[in-house]
């Protein structure tokens, strides 16, 4: 992009929303300044391995996971995501819905679900569609359209 690394686009969008910024990955072979590098969560795998980890090492107790390759991620829908959780105060997942789909990137999650992230990455389905299935099945999960974003939300972020 530019020159620029994939990463430092998502990670601006990401110290644009918060002054806890980690950058998550297998074997912390990325850096970045001004960033936390935390490693996959051991014996998980994939996203939910890096969800795991960035749940535990956080300091906040709502954690916005972007992969790292999202260069449209956008800092007015997170803020959106943000407002909407007071819809839904049991909510531990905020996702947008978007072509009749959940997207599990571009969302918030609790810290509270981490015991969750771990029974799933430990199943015999282990992806992160999977945790929020089993948040919604206990009304712990909200599905904002994406439609309901308006002029925040363009599609390219997905």
């Amino acid at each position: 992009m530019g020159g620029r690394r994939l990463v430092d686009a998502v990670l601006d969008v990401a110290h644009g929303v918060s002054d806890d910024v980690l950058l998550l990955n297998r074997d912390r072979s990325l850096e970045a300044s001004a960033t936390r590098v935390v490693a996959d969560a051991s014996p998980l795998r994939g996203p939910l391995a890096g969800l795991a980890a960035g749940l535990e090492a956080a300091r906040h107790p709502w954690c916005l996971l972007l992969p790292c390759d999202m260069p449209h991620a956008q800092q007015a829908v997170v803020a959106r995501l943000w407002e909407s959780h007071a819809t839904l105060p049991a909510a531990r997942a905020i996702t947008v819905r978007a072509d009749g789909m959940s997207q599990p990137f571009h969302a918030l999650y609790h810290r509270d679900i981490l015991g969750d992230v771990i029974d799933v990455g430990l199943s015999q389905r282990p992806s992160l569609r999977s945790l929020l299935e089993r948040l919604a099945a206990q009304g712990r999960h909200l599905d904002i359209p994406l439609e309901s974003l308006g002029a925040f939300a363009d599609g390219r972020f997905l």
